[in-house]
This record gives C-alpha cells, sequence and structure tokens, in this order.
C-alpha cells in the first residue's frame, strides 16, 4: 500500500509539472483487476453490483500504469456516487475489449444519468455538480487520455445512467517495447 501510495504521488506530481508520462508497455486487463479488487469492498458496503466483461486477450496498450488506473478509478467513484440512495439496488458494469487497433474500456451506472443541459460541460475544468466536488476528475481524466493519444467521452444509457467510454491505441512493438528474459 505504501509503494502504490507513493507511485499515486509521484504520477500527480508529473501530470502537475506537465512532466511526460512514464510510457511503457501495459497490460491493460491485468491494471483494470487491479483497480476492480481495490473497489470492491467499497461496492459491496454499498450494495452495488459489479459486472465486468473484460476480453481474454487484450492487446498492450502504452502508457502509464498508474494514470491509466487513476482514470479508472475516476470513473468507478463518479459511477457509485452517481447511484446515490438507489445503491442497493444499482449496478456499475466495467467491460473491456479491443477495436480496431484500439482497446475500449467502458464504466457504465445504471444511476439517474446526466442532464443534458449539462452533458457539454462535464469534461471542462472546475465544471462540477457535486455538492463539495472540486470539478477536475473527468478534466484530469480527460488530460491523461490525452497525453497517451486516446479518448474519453459520455453517452446516456437505457432506460437509466450513462456510460463513460475511454479509447486508447494499441501498443506498437518496436525495439524499446520488447521485454527481455
Amino acid at each position: 500500500n505504501g509503494s502504490r501510495a507513493s507511485e499515486v504521488i509521484a504520477s500527480i506530481r508529473a501530470l502537475a509539472r506537465n512532466e511526460a508520462a512514464s510510457m511503457a508497455p501495459l497490460d491493460l486487463r491485468s491494471a483494470i483487476q487491479d483497480v476492480l479488487v481495490l473497489m470492491q469492498g467499497e461496492l459491496q458496503r454499498a450494495g452495488i453490483t459489479l459486472r465486468t466483461s473484460l476480453a481474454p486477450a487484450l492487446p498492450m496498450v502504452r502508457g502509464d500504469r498508474v494514470q491509466l488506473q487513476q482514470v479508472l478509478m475516476n470513473l468507478v467513484l463518479n459511477a457509485r456516487e452517481a447511484l446515490g440512495e438507489a445503491a442497493p439496488d444499482g449496478c456499475i458494469e466495467v467491460a473491456a475489449q479491443p477495436a480496431q487497433g484500439q482497446v475500449t474500456v467502458t464504466v457504465a451506472d445504471t444511476g439517474p444519468g446526466i442532464a443534458e443541459d449539462i452533458v457539454a460541460r462535464i469534461f471542462d475544468p472546475l465544471f462540477t455538480t457535486k455538492p463539495g466536488g472540486m470539478g477536475l476528475g473527468l478534466s484530469i481524466c480527460r488530460s491523461i487520455l490525452d497525453a497517451h493519444g486516446g479518448q474519453i467521452g459520455m453517452r446516456p444509457r437505457s432506460p437509466s445512467g450513462c456510460a463513460f467510454q475511454i479509447t486508447l491505441p494499441e501498443a506498437k512493438h518496436g525495439p524499446s517495447d520488447r521485454t527481455t528474459a
């Protein structure tokens, strides 16, 4: 836990200083599973069902593991908060699959959704719908994904809730991407 906290702090400092992320070939499936293990207890205590659908063989992506895990954790926490008091009947779904040279990760919830009049602003810095929110989470997620050559978007779900989808390009294999035994 101490090492993980140190990595997170170093990653946040690098992001704040606008330093380049520590890019390396990354097993995104494993990174997602690690985040979900951390989140499982919180979701269970809240009575939230967690469903996963991770393709068994996702292509490697190139990225900073800690930063990409921060994105996923923020999206899962936002979904948990969106469920609010409806949590006992709530569900969060996390899916990952390859798609035409990219890997797509979706975090969806069955909460109330996002009002149409604010959808265009949710990724803006300092915009928040939370009473104690700072409006930085989704903006930082977008900055991290931009630095990784990826994207983030949101779409409503029917009959309720919303889904955030991130895409990351597959890692291009070059001499620096190969590991030695």
